[in-house]
């Protein structure tokens, strides 16, 4: 992937993010989330947020 492309996959995420933050949804990096997880990465939903 040329860096061009990998801008391009980038810049065209952050309208989505924005859609989700706006009415309350809050973005967790990778980093967070690979701890709720438990680095458990073969499961994508993150229970402990899930119950709540």
């Amino acid at each position: 992937m040329s860096i061009s492309e990998y801008r391009e996959d980038f810049i065209s995420l952050i309208p989505a993010l924005q859609q989700l933050i706006n009415p309350g949804y809050e973005y967790l990096p990778p980093s967070v989330t690979n701890k709720l997880r438990s680095n458990e990465f073969s499961q994508p939903i993150l229970n402990t947020i899930h119950k709540k």
